[in-house]
């Protein structure tokens, strides 16, 4: 068998290229997020050493449920969503872990969630979706 000529070597990087383009476009499409986020939490669980990339993968599909959250939610709310869709947690509390992204989804720099309602006395904080 010969090496592949320069014409052939330029059509199969062209063809990646092309695919890698429409690989990113699906990647960022609505319509498919659920979908983006689990595999990103599946992907991403196995290869985390330290959680990090463990809890934004556990992020992006939190952030897949905001069309289906109502106006105001709280992190049960978001565990009882995530565990009717078979999210593995891991070994991490579900009720700690998702209450723990929620509060840094709504900190300066993500600023993505609004806290509505502060919780206290061991009630929840209740959250909003900014800008819906």
């Amino acid at each position: 068998m010969s090496a592949p000529t320069i014409d052939e070597l330029v059509a199969v990087h062209e063809r990646k290229s092309r695919k890698a383009a429409q690989l990113f476009a699906l990647l960022r499409d609505p319509d498919v997020a659920d979908i983006v986020a689990l595999l990103r939490n599946g992907a991403s669980s196995a290869s985390s050493a330290n959680g990090s990339q463990e809890q934004h993968g556990l992020r992006n599909v939190i952030r897949s449920l905001y069309p289906v959250l109502g106006k105001h939610f709280t992190s049960n709310d978001v565990v009882v969503s995530l565990q009717e869709q078979g999210f593995d947690f891991g070994k991490r509390n579900p009720k700690s872990a998702v209450r723990d992204q929620l509060y840094a989804l709504s900190q300066p720099g993500l600023n993505e969630l609004k806290i509505v309602s502060e919780g206290k006395g061991g009630k929840p904080n209740i959250y909003e979706v900014v800008g819906r």
